[in-house]
C-alpha cells in the first residue's frame, strides 16, 4: 500500500496513523505546507524512534489554493493508494482528493478515538489501547517540539527526591490547625529568608511547630533541622538536592501536588491505562526558546493514557478560571488536540466547579458536551488521599473507551 498524509499544526494523529498503517506501507508522502517543515521533521524522528521501515517522502505544497500544486502532486502514485486525511489545511486535502480521485481514504477522529473511513472504524477497539500505538510523555513532547528544562536563569530546577512525599498529608493537617488557631497565613508556617553575603547564598527554613522539625529530620538527617532561640533552623544551599524538596512541600503548596500525584497513581493502578507513571513538577519549554525564563512553564502533573496526554493543574487558591485557560492550552501544546486537562481548586469559593465549567467551554468555544477541561473543586487542606483517588477514578470513567457509534 501507498500511504499519502496530509501534515498540519498537530502531528500526533499524523505520527499515530503512520504507525497503525506501518505493516501495510511500503511508502509513505507526507504532504505538507512550508509552515509545517519543523512538524514534518518531528514526525521522522518520532516513526525512526519506533522502526518505521516504510520509504517516506516530503511533498511540499501551498496549504491554500495554488495552481502550481497539481503539478507537485504528480509524484504520488495512482494505484493502491491510501489517503489519510487527519492534518494540513482543507484545501490540501481537498488538493490530494482532487489529484487522486480513486484513493481510499481515512481519519483518526479523536472524539471516537478510532481510524475511520467511509464505512466505519477500521479498528472497532478504541485505539488508545492498541500498544501499537502506545506513546511516552518523552515521545509526545518531541512532537510538539517541547523539551524538559533541568536549568533556569534564576534558578536550580531539581525533581523531587520523593523522601517528603509520605509527609504529604500531615503538611496540609500542619496547616489547616494554624489557620483555624488564628495564627498567621498558613502558607507562611514554613518560610525562608536569604542568608546575607554573596559567599554564602544559602537559605533558612523555619519550622515553628518541632513536630515539623522532627518529623523532617527522621526523613533526611538528624541534625536537618537545629532548635535556636528563634525556633527550630535548617539552612540549606540551593543546590541542595532537598532544597527544593522543602520550598515545594511547605512553602508554595506543594505538599497537595504530592497528595495529588499519590491520589493519581492509586487510580490509575490496576486500570486498563497502566501509564509508564505520573510526571510531577516538570519544567518545559519549547526547544526553540529553551534558553529564555520567561518561557518556561511548570507543569503539575502529567500522565499519558495510551497516546491521550492528561494534564493535571493544581492549585490551593480559589482561581480555578484563570488556571483552567492554562492549563487546556498547556495540554493543547504538549499532547494536540486531543489532550485532556483537569483543575483541582479549593472548594473555599461558593462557585461550584459545573458553573466554571459551562462559563470557561462559552468563552473558550468548546462545544457542548466536550470534556477537553474538567475542575474538580475539593477541600484542599482536609481531603484524604483516598477521597481524592475516589473523585480521580470518576474522572478517570469518563475517558474510559466508549462502545463506537456512528
Amino acid at each position: 500500500m501507498q500511504l499519502v498524509l496530509t501534515v498540519g499544526k498537530n502531528p500526533l494523529p499524523v505520527a499515530l496513523s503512520g504507525l497503525f498503517f506501518r505493516e501495510q506501507t511500503s511508502d509513505a508522502y507526507l504532504v505538507h505546507s512550508p509552515q509545517v517543515q519543523d512538524e514534518c521533521s518531528r514526525i521522522l524522528e518520532f516513526w525512526k524512534r519506533h522502526d518505521f521501515h516504510p520509504r517516506v517522502q516530503c511533498v511540499s505544497i501551498s496549504p491554500e489554493p495554488d495552481p502550481d500544486t497539481e503539478r507537485k502532486l504528480r509524484v504520488l502514485p495512482e494505484s493502491s493508494l491510501h489517503f489519510h486525511y487527519s492534518g494540513g489545511t482543507t484545501a490540501m486535502a481537498l488538493a490530494v482528493a482532487r489529484a487522486r480521485p480513486k484513493a481510499e481514504t481515512s481519519y483518526l477522529s479523536l472524539h471516537s478515538n478510532r481510524i475511520l473511513d467511509d464505512h466505519g472504524p477500521l479498528h472497532t477497539d478504541d485505539l488508545r489501547l492498541n500498544p501499537v500505538v502506545r506513546v511516552s510523555l518523552e515521545e509526545l513532547m518531541l512532537l510538539h517540539g517541547f523539551v524538559q528544562v533541568t536549568h533556569c536563569n534564576r534558578r536550580q530546577v531539581l525533581p523531587l527526591t520523593g523522601r517528603l512525599a509520605h509527609l504529604a498529608d500531615v503538611a496540609d493537617t500542619w496547616r489547616a490547625e494554624i489557620e483555624n488557631k488564628g495564627r498567621p497565613d498558613p502558607s507562611q508556617a514554613f518560610n525562608y529568608d536569604r542568608i546575607s553575603g554573596a559567599d554564602k547564598p544559602a537559605v533558612t527554613f523555619r519550622a515553628r511547630q518541632p513536630e515539623i522539625a522532627r518529623a523532617i529530620n527522621a526523613a533526611l538527617a538528624p541534625n536537618t533541622f537545629q532548635e535556636t532561640g528563634e525556633g527550630w533552623m535548617a539552612t540549606l544551599p540551593p543546590s541542595s538536592s532537598d532544597f527544593w524538596d522543602f520550598v515545594n512541600l511547605f512553602k508554595t503548596g506543594g505538599a497537595f501536588e504530592v497528595k495529588v500525584k499519590r491520589a493519581f497513581e492509586a487510580a490509575l493502578e490496576g486500570s486498563i491505562w497502566r501509564p509508564a507513571g505520573v510526571a510531577h513538577g516538570l519544567h518545559l519549554a519549547h526547544h526553540e526558546r529553551v534558553a529564555s525564563q520567561k518561557d518556561t512553564f511548570e507543569a503539575d502533573l502529567l500522565a499519558v493514557l495510551g497516546y491521550q496526554l492528561v494534564y493535571v493543574s493544581c492549585t490551593t487558591g480559589t482561581d480555578a478560571k484563570g488556571k483552567a485557560f492554562e492549563a487546556l492550552h498547556r495540554a493543547r501544546q504538549l499532547g494536540g488536540l486531543g489532550a485532556r486537562a483537569l483543575v483541582i481548586a479549593s472548594n473555599r469559593q461558593e462557585d461550584k466547579a459545573s458553573s466554571d465549567e459551562a462559563l470557561l467551554h462559552f468563552e473558550i468555544g468548546l462545544p457542548p458536551g466536550d470534556r477537553s477541561l474538567r475542575i474538580l473543586r475539593v477541600d484542599t487542606a482536609a481531603i484524604t488521599v483516598n477521597a481524592l483517588t475516589d473523585q480521580l477514578k470518576a474522572f478517570f470513567s469518563e475517558l474510559a473507551p466508549k462502545p463506537y457509534t456512528d
